[in-house]
């Protein structure tokens, strides 16, 4: 069964912290598959990896980050 996907279209600077919170444990959760070290740039409610700022195009169903 397929959950409806709300998308919220942002700058970085614009989330909360309790976005970044989200974001970073879905990218570690994410990257971490891949290795360890591709999940570490995600550590400590950071939500990116590289330059900044960025434009965000996240989408949520009724888990959270879809």
């Amino acid at each position: 069964m397929r959950s409806d996907v709300q998308w919220k279209l942002c700058w970085e600077n614009e989330l909360q912290l309790a976005d970044h919170i989200e974001l970073c444990d879905f990218f570690r959760k994410t990257y971490g598959r891949t290795g360890a070290s591709n999940a570490k740039p995600f550590e400590g409610g950071r939500s990116w990896a590289g330059a900044r700022p960025e434009f965000r195009a996240i989408g949520y169903d009724a888990h959270g980050i879809a």
